[in-house]
């Protein structure tokens, strides 16, 4: 009798790497900041919003590709049994193809953020723009802060 079956490990294993892909997209919006941004000083001037437009921010270069290409290929060493070595190469080998096909696509699906770009005049006649989040709400016209740093961030003045 066997420990543990090798198909509920592969199904397992996908189902955590979906769980730590989503678990590490990083937050677009500018009330979030990362703990080694706090305490930091930083460049700020005021401007108006005289722009917003929705955009689509995606992480690229993700671990989905690799990861599904690894679960793929392990899955797919299972196709011809313990009796078939042909198989189960040929089974590894297009396991190892669509798992990295179909994690790139659940990556890019799973870390794709909606935003917003801002273009700010600033009180120097300077245009600037911003892509962040959703958060804080900020409107056409507004008045606002541009804060520089190693994350450009608009708030609401």
């Amino acid at each position: 009798m066997k420990l543990f079956n090798i198909e509920y490990l592969v199904v397992l294993a996908g189902i955590l790497t979906v769980g730590l892909l989503a678990g590490c997209t990083p937050s677009l919006n500018a009330d979030t900041y990362d703990y080694s941004s706090a305490g930091h000083a930083q460049p700020t001037v005021r401007g108006t919003v005289i722009d917003i437009r929705p955009v689509v921010v995606r992480r690229s270069g993700g671990l989905g590709g690799a990861t599904g290409g690894a679960i793929g290929g392990i899955a797919g060493s299972l196709a011809g049994g313990d009796d078939h070595p042909r198989d189960n190469a040929m089974g590894a080998v297009g396991g190892a193809v669509a798992g990295a096909v179909v994690g790139n696509l659940i990556d890019k699906e799973i870390t794709r953020k909606h935003a917003l770009e801002y273009v700010i005049q600033t009180d120097s006649k300077r245009v600037v723009s911003v892509v962040q989040g959703t958060k804080p709400a900020i409107h056409k016209g507004e008045r606002v802060l541009v804060m520089y740093g190693s994350k450009t961030r608009v708030v609401p003045a």
